[in-house]
C-alpha cells in the first residue's frame, strides 16, 4: 500500500515525473515499485522524494503521474492568464 499524506509528489519537479512516465512508457520500470528498484535503476533522486510511489502498481502510476503532470500544465497556465500572459 503506498504511503499516504506528507508532500506527496510535491518534490519531484515536473522533469523527474515526465522521466518516470517516459520510463513506464519504456517497460524500464518493476511493478510494484519499490523503492530499492528505483535506486538500482537510476532513479536515487526520484526514490529519496516520493514515498509515495511506494507498492504502486503499473496502472496506479501511470493514472498518478498524468493526473499530476496535467494538473501542474492546468496550473501553469492559470498564473499565465493571471499574469497576462500565454495560454
Amino acid at each position: 500500500m503506498p504511503h499516504l499524506g506528507g508532500t506527496g509528489l510535491t518534490r519531484l519537479s515536473t522533469d523527474e515525473l515526465e522521466e518516470m512516465l517516459r520510463a513506464l512508457h519504456q517497460g524500464r520500470l518493476r511493478f510494484p515499485i519499490r523503492m530499492s528498484e528505483l535506486i538500482g535503476n537510476g532513479f536515487p533522486h526520484i526514490a529519496e522524494k516520493a514515498e509515495s510511489l511506494q507498492g504502486l502498481d503499473e496502472r496506479g502510476l501511470r493514472v498518478l503521474l498524468v493526473s499530476v503532470l496535467a494538473e501542474r500544465r492546468e496550473m501553469r497556465k492559470a498564473l499565465e492568464r493571471a499574469q497576462g500572459g500565454p495560454t
